[in-house]
């Protein structure tokens, strides 16, 4: 299974920890080239902002997750992605290239969410 990555600056190993982007279609149907795969190093510039929004309610089930499990599933409804595409794209970026690869995984968020009500970040640490 070949999941495509989204890279910012990493450079390390390819089995390195990250994060599976996915929507439930995804998974039940083992989607892997509509999934997306950012290494946990590119991913830090993104990651408060995505663990400012808990304590979440899982959408599927109505559990309450008080915290970001970066070794689990984080499955985030389109509601809340809403909140934090708003604050990625007023986020100041470091250099012109974070700002492409904010751009690029909002691109790629809003393009998920015009077809799923929940994106899950499933952490692979």
């Amino acid at each position: 299974m070949t999941i495509p990555k989204l890279i910012y600056q990493y450079r390390g190993p390819r089995n390195n920890p990250g994060y599976i982007f996915s929507s439930e279609e995804d998974d039940a149907k083992q989607k892997s080239e509509s999934m997306l795969f950012i290494y946990s190093d590119d991913f830090e510039c993104i990651l408060p902002i995505v663990k400012a929004q808990y304590p979440l309610i899982d959408p599927r089930t109505g559990e309450q997750y008080d915290a970001f499990d970066p070794c689990w599933d984080n499955p985030i409804s389109a509601a809340t992605w809403t909140n934090i595409l708003e604050e990625l794209d007023h986020c100041i970026p470091e250099n012109a290239d974070q700002r492409t690869f904010v751009d690029q995984f909002t691109a790629w968020i809003r393009s998920k969410l015009a077809h799923t009500d929940t994106i899950i970040i499933e952490g692979t640490l």
